[in-house]
């Protein structure tokens, strides 16, 4: 899968996981940003970042991933960036759908089903010409 005029935003504050994922998005040569938390991930989008997709971690410092959506939503230039939440923590499934959210993944994830999403989430946005970082 090659998704050049795409951009991913990795929002995960576990380094392990958040270079695990990035890793695995540029290895299929899918551009990719990746934030150590929400606070990063939302300054980004901010600074005028428009990535196709975000993946998002839950439990982060400062701004976790359900306020990072909520704070998302607020604003009309990425609300409708689509979101696939990646996490370890099931129980926050129902109140992230409610944000709704595109897709959750539990940790650990499959790598192939998370590539499908990408590939799903990106095909259907607009190319973009402005990299993601």
């Amino acid at each position: 899968m090659k998704a050049p005029n795409h951009n991913v935003l990795v929002v995960e504050d576990d380094a392990t996981m958040r270079d695990a994922i990035c890793g695995l998005l540029r290895q299929e040569e899918i551009p990719v940003v990746c934030a150590e938390d929400g606070q990063d991930g939302l300054d980004l989008l901010l600074a005028g970042a428009r990535p196709c997709l975000v993946l998002l971690d839950l439990q982060m410092p400062f701004v976790d991933g359900l306020n990072f959506r909520r704070q998302q939503l607020e604003h009309p230039d990425f609300a409708a960036i689509p979101v696939v939440v990646v996490t370890g923590h099931p129980r926050k499934e129902k109140e992230a759908m409610r944000l709704g959210v595109s897709a959750y993944m539990r940790k650990p994830i499959d790598g192939a089903r998370l590539l499908t999403l990408v590939e799903r989430c990106c095909s259907h946005a607009a190319p973009r010409s402005q990299s993601a970082g």
